[in-house]
């Protein structure tokens, strides 16, 4: 059977199977890089303290703002390369996998220098607590010093995923959270270096990801393979890519500075909320892990049949999306609402943070079904070459609207970890409305075939 044989191709065959298919090994591969910073969390939550808790959770919204930027470039490759895959057009195919890579050793060389002049300003932009800025400080500085090699990692994964590998990069994953998980025992109940020594195991976990896909992308006998001598910026292709890929990485900012305006009216009640609000976010992000997941893979499936002129295909997986997204999320968000007091017990010993943390996500967890709808509605958007629309509704519906709820709102509901975090389902329901109405109009766009 030939490498390109084993790729899931996702322009024929059943669409749930098909998704499915596609999807699971792209859940997988979320939950173990999740795992990187949850781990992280956990083993120093448990035999460090609350205090470096904080210090590493805390400082995941400062990664995030990076992070995110990448992944938002990274989509409008996925999008460009999955349109040219699905159509078979192996020279503009090869242009945009090479624009790609050197894209991303040149932003990641970049940001992994910037970010060591930026750790300290972001940190006190979120207003983290006196106590955790320095050890917050220090564990940002060692994991920015290694975005090179998550930029190869994600944008290189972002390739492969687009022509329907989601296994690899999956297994790449599984097989450095493991080594992480190895490495974090071994700094921190071995060598006792604490909170730096968590972050130096998640750095060397990642270059060996991003060794493992930048090897596949340049061993592989397919259309997409990656060649040292041809590396360079295609300017058309480079312009697709940012046409899309900009607004996608914008987006993401936007999203994580929304969430820093949070986490900053959340650190200012002290490092207890700020360890509760960790707890939460770890268990709070495997709703997003699935969501996102399925928002992903319906890019994909859009961008290859649109590219492949299967509109047909295109508005059945959208729909497929959302009906498999909302029913596991309901079913989840009923197990997080009942066993939230447990579930937050796993980051953290102290009554007073496991009380806060079940409070926070008794919030949220009736409302997560929303965010189905406009993860794969703006995902489906995008895969059909559509970026700036979704970017707009999603600066006006959610970042700008948790402004003005944090700063406005907020204050009359008595200024309360739960009036706070109220603004997550509001956003959520208003941007879930607008993606719907918008795609209602839009998807006349997709033809039926021919």
């Amino acid at each position: 059977m030939t490498e390109h044989s084993k790729v899931n191709r996702i322009t024929e065959g059943n669409i749930p199977r098909q998704l499915l298919a596609y999807f699971f090994p792209l859940l997988i591969g979320s939950v173990f890089q999740t795992l990187y910073n949850t781990v992280d969390s956990i083993i120093v939550g448990r035999f460090v303290g609350a205090t470096a808790l904080a210090a590493v959770g805390g400082s995941g919204i400062a990664i995030g703002l990076l992070i995110g930027f990448f992944m938002g470039v990274g989509a409008g490759g996925t999008v460009i390369i999955s349109q040219y895959y699905g159509a078979q057009n192996e020279e503009k195919l090869s242009k945009a996998v090479h624009t790609l890579i050197t894209m991303a050793l040149i932003l990641g060389t970049v940001m992994s220098v910037l970010g060591q002049f930026a750790a300290r300003p972001l940190l006190r932009l979120i207003k983290m607590d006196p106590e955790i800025l320095d050890l917050s400080v220090l564990y940002l500085r060692i994991i920015f010093g290694s975005l090179l090699f998550f930029t190869i990692y994600n944008l290189g994964g972002a390739i492969l995923r687009a022509i329907g590998d989601s296994k690899r990069p999956r297994n790449y994953l599984i097989l450095t959270c493991i080594l992480n998980i190895f490495l974090d025992l071994l700094f921190v109940l071995v060598l006792q270096m604490s909170v730096a020594g968590v972050a130096i195991a998640t750095a060397a976990s990642v270059a060996v990801s991003s060794f493992l896909v930048a090897n596949a992308l340049m061993r592989t006998d397919d259309i997409y393979r990656v060649s040292i001598h041809h590396l360079g910026i295609d300017l058309p292709v480079l312009k697709e890519i940012i046409r899309i890929g900009l607004p996608a990485g914008g987006t993401s900012m936007a999203y994580t500075l929304s969430n820093m305006i949070i986490q900053s009216a959340v650190n200012s009640f002290g490092a207890a909320f700020t360890a509760a609000w960790v707890a939460f976010g770890k268990i709070d992000n495997v709703i997003f892990m699935i969501q996102g997941a399925f928002g992903m893979s319906v890019t994909t499936f859009v961008g290859q049949n649109y590219g492949a002129a299967k509109y047909g295909r295109v508005k059945e997986s959208i729909r497929t999306g959302i009906l498999m997204s909302v029913s596991i999320t309901l079913v989840l968000s009923i197990l997080m609402y009942v066993f939230s007091p447990t579930m937050i017990a796993w980051f953290a010993e102290e009554p007073h943070v496991i009380e806060i943390g079940t409070s926070v996500l008794r919030v949220c967890a009736p409302f997560y079904f929303m965010y189905a709808f406009i993860e794969i509605l703006s995902g489906a958007i995008r895969g059909s070459g559509e970026a700036l629309a979704p970017m707009a509704i999603t600066l006006v519906t959610i970042c700008a609207m948790r402004f003005v709820w944090i700063y406005l709102v907020a204050p009359r509901l008595g200024g309360t970890i739960e009036a706070i975090t109220a603004c997550y389902p509001a956003t959520w329901i208003f941007a879930a409305v607008v993606f719907i109405l918008y795609y209602s109009s839009y998807r006349k766009r997709f033809r039926t075939d021919g």
